[in-house]
Formats: structure tokens, C-alpha cells, sequence
């Protein structure tokens, strides 16, 4: 009997996740989606990540196409593109990003989110690279 009620919970819960998935503060904040992503990277569910990665590049492209100073999401394209393995643009985008603010609380968090994505085993030694490139400035 105790069964069938920790599965009814864990359902609710799984509800529960999905309908805050949906929610615009999550849908619509490049640094949200991103930290999704990442987690979804860390507990293997790649796919997923994909997914999140991708809405956060388009959204950042927005933003930037309304204020192109805008670093933060250079910064969050930069995290983005990492999570997706494309290392040439995401190098492209951390120097246009350390261009318009080289901040160290905002290169700190930069720091912090590649090196929560160089954790995941699959990781290419490229995310290395750009960490050590990254740390120059922190």
C-alpha cells in the first residue's frame, strides 16, 4: 500500500517539474535555461540539454539583436554553445563577451558553469582550454 503512495507522490512531482518548466521564467532566462541544461548534462540526459541549450542561444540572439551591448548574453551564448560542444564559436563569443565587460563577478560565473560542464565525463578537452582561457581574466 505505502507503494502505490510514493508512486502517486512521485508522479505529482514529475507534474509538478513540468509545469515549472513551462513557466516564462524559466522559457524566457537564457541563465535559467542554461543551468537546466547543465544539470540535465550531469544526470545523463543529453537530449534534453540539447533542447535547453538551443532555446537559450535563440533567446540570447534576441537580446541581442534589441541591445548589442549587452553582455550577458554573450556570456550565456558563450555557456550555451559549450553545453552544445561547438568550441569555435562559443572561443568567438567569449571574446566578444570579455570585450564588453571583463567584470570578475561576471567572469566568475562564467568560470563556474564551464566547470560544472567540464564535470560531465563526455567532455571534449576543448571545455579545458576555454576555462584556462577564461581564468586569464578572473
Amino acid at each position: 500500500m505505502w507503494v502505490l503512495g510514493d508512486l502517486e507522490a512521485g508522479i505529482q512531482n514529475i507534474d509538478q517539474a513540468q509545469r515549472l518548466m513551462q513557466h516564462p521564467q524559466v522559457t524566457e532566462d537564457p541563465q535559467v535555461l542554461n543551468a537546466l541544461g547543465i544539470a540535465l548534462l550531469l544526470t545523463n540526459r543529453p537530449r534534453r540539454a540539447e533542447d535547453l541549450f538551443k532555446q537559450s542561444i535563440k533567446l540570447c540572439d534576441e537580446i541581442v539583436a534589441q541591445s548589442p551591448s549587452g553582455y550577458e548574453a554573450y556570456y550565456h551564448k558563450m555557456i550555451a554553445l559549450a553545453g552544445l560542444l561547438v568550441f569555435d564559436q562559443a572561443e568567438i563569443l567569449m571574446e566578444r563577451s570579455l570585450s564588453l565587460c571583463r567584470a570578475k563577478g561576471v567572469v566568475a560565473s562564467a568560470l563556474e558553469k564551464l566547470n560544472l560542464l567540464a564535470r560531465n565525463p563526455k567532455s571534449p578537452e576543448e571545455i579545458k582550454l576555454l576555462i584556462s582561457w577564461l581564468q586569464e581574466y578572473s
